[in-house]
């Protein structure tokens, strides 16, 4: 409390945290001098604050610390859907991301392709690492994946998606085929007493 040295203390080791969650070390061990040092590393992007506690006390905490993505290294590719209708069109979207998982800024297109050919290649532009597309599958598979390819070579894929029959347009589908929900209401009464003349 009164800014000296913590010489005199029960536990060499102080846990390290980050308010973001992206820090590398989960702890430091002090000297005898009550000081110790480490090299860290804050992986997620955004503003964070350094967060020094011991036995979940906190007793320290950093000013803010902005962490910048750092340039992209793979494609984070998703669908709006779970599932695609053959003849429907389903919604791509590319992200591109850094090594941790941010999203990063990139302007080279992307080649989105099927591995199961159930659809033809799409070129999708992106704006500050970001690009949709709007793709038609033809035949239906059970285990499409949909890939992504720079020009530079940076890739990524969505595995695991359905691709079934589709039944009629997704405007005039009928209603079981999709999911019903059901609304029940129950009330309860309790059993009245019959009073019996003897």
């Amino acid at each position: 409390a009164w800014d000296n040295p913590y010489v005199v203390r029960s536990s060499d080791r102080i846990d390290l945290s980050d308010t973001l969650g992206g820090i590398d070390v989960d702890h430091i061990m002090l000297g005898a001098e009550g000081r110790g040092t480490a090299t860290i590393e804050l992986e997620k992007a955004g503003e964070t604050r350094v967060v020094a506690s011991r036995s979940g006390a906190i007793l320290g905490t950093s000013e803010v610390v902005v962490v910048e993505p750092d340039s992209a290294s793979a494609l984070e590719i998703s669908v709006d859907e779970p599932w695609g209708f053959v003849g429907d069109a389903a919604s791509v979207t590319v992200q591109a991301v850094d090594a941790y998982g941010n999203h990063t800024v990139l302007g080279d297109p992307v080649s989105i392709t099927s591995r199961r050919g159930t659809f033809g290649s799409v070129s999708v532009g992106l704006v500050d690492g970001r690009g949709t597309a709007s793709i038609a599958f033809d035949h239906p598979h059970l285990a499409e994946e949909i890939t992504g390819r720079t020009s530079g070579g940076l890739t990524g894929m969505r595995s695991g998606f359905l691709v079934v029959e589709d039944c009629g347009s997704s405007t005039t589908r009928s209603p079981a085929s999709r999911p019903a929900k059901i609304s029940l209401s129950v009330s309860l009464r309790a059993p009245r007493s019959t009073n019996r003349s003897s």
